[in-house]
């Protein structure tokens, strides 16, 4: 399979369109641009996850979860720091299908939480 930014650009799934959002998300959110960052422990399970919490100066009282599946199961996410799993909505399209606080393997999760 060839990737170039034709075909990338065609795929709501692709790369190219997963950085576009990502990056449109750090401009749009405080949160995500500002927030105080603590890194969680998902080592053993293949993960990378961490949470932004909004700064004292925003409007905004929500965090926000971050999360990358490295590994090749389901990480279900349970303890975030203090956010509630309950109620978190993501920030990326498509939204992912299924319950959002389990990140299918090779999976980026960006979701708000309040």
């Amino acid at each position: 399979v060839t990737a170039n930014v034709a075909t990338e650009q065609s795929d709501a799934r692709s790369l190219l369109h997963l950085y576009e959002q990502l990056i449109e998300l750090h401009h749009e959110n405080a949160t995500l641009r500002d927030g105080s960052q603590t890194v969680l422990n998902y080592d053993a399970q293949g993960a990378v996850v961490w949470v932004r919490r909004a700064p004292a100066s925003s409007r905004t009282s929500g965090s926000v979860v971050v999360g990358c599946n490295v590994s090749e199961k389901p990480v279900a996410l349970e303890d975030v720091g203090g956010a509630g799993m309950r109620g978190m909505r993501s920030l990326l399209s498509p939204r992912p299908a299924g319950d959002i606080g389990v990140m299918a393997a090779g999976a980026v999760l960006v979701g708000a939480v309040r």
